[in-house]
């Protein structure tokens, strides 16, 4: 319909939808095929915002297909259009899945480098559930440097705050990673404990929300 009326800017956004829909129903590669019409559109429409949701849109659906060299390039370039445009919500979004990207990557220094200014700006703008998942992103990543010890009770925190916010999916999955951290120093019947608490916080794990925690955990690593 939007490509019959010559509605460039509403196609884009369509394919944007339709990317994330089929990443949720499994079928990746479909979704990056579809995310990088949506790039090719928005870059003949020429306004910087439309490229840069679209290009973050790729980069997410390139990570979840393993691509994170690909995905970076994506997440990089919207970045730079969304700091020159000082959309500082969409910044600090990118910044996060940056953070991800490079912990795909091994990048773990530069992970939580992403993460940290990331939520600097959650902070800045007032933003607390952002803040707060990047603060569990953070604690995620202590994971890998043998700080699981440290982590557990910031995740405790950040499942405290989710709750508290009406976040309870949220809160769930950071209740997972809590788990993992769990597992991590070998307390079998804590990691138990907190999927069952995590399975009566957001219920059985669907797609969106394994895919949340997959990518939280990617920062363990």
């Amino acid at each position: 319909m939007f490509a019959e009326l010559g509605d460039v800017a509403g196609r884009t956004q369509a394919l944007r939808a339709a990317a994330l829909a089929l990443l949720v129903q499994g079928r990746g590669r479909e979704a990056e095929e579809t995310a990088a019409e949506g790039v090719q559109l928005a870059r003949d429409l020429g306004d910087p915002l439309h490229l840069a949701n679209l290009l973050s849109t790729h980069a997410t659906v390139l990570l979840a297909v393993r691509e994170p060299q690909r995905a970076r390039r994506a997440a990089c370039a919207a970045l730079r259009l969304l700091r020159a445009a000082d959309a500082q919500q969409a910044v600090c979004y990118v910044l996060g899945q940056l953070g991800r990207i490079s912990a795909a990557l091994g990048e773990r220094a530069q992970a939580q480098r992403h993460l940290a200014e990331a939520r600097a700006v959650a902070l800045t703008l007032d933003d607390p559930i952002h803040a707060t998942l990047l603060l569990r992103d953070i604690a995620a990543s202590w994971l890998g440097e043998g700080r699981a010890d440290e982590a557990v009770p910031v995740l405790r925190r950040c499942v405290r705050a989710l709750v508290e916010l009406g976040q309870r999916r949220r809160a769930a999955v950071t209740q997972r990673v809590l788990a993992a951290a769990y597992d991590t120093l070998g307390n079998g019947v804590a990691a138990a404990a907190a999927t069952a608490d995590a399975e009566a916080l957001g219920g059985p794990l669907d797609e969106p929300a394994a895919e949340q925690l997959r990518q939280a955990l990617l920062l363990t690593r």
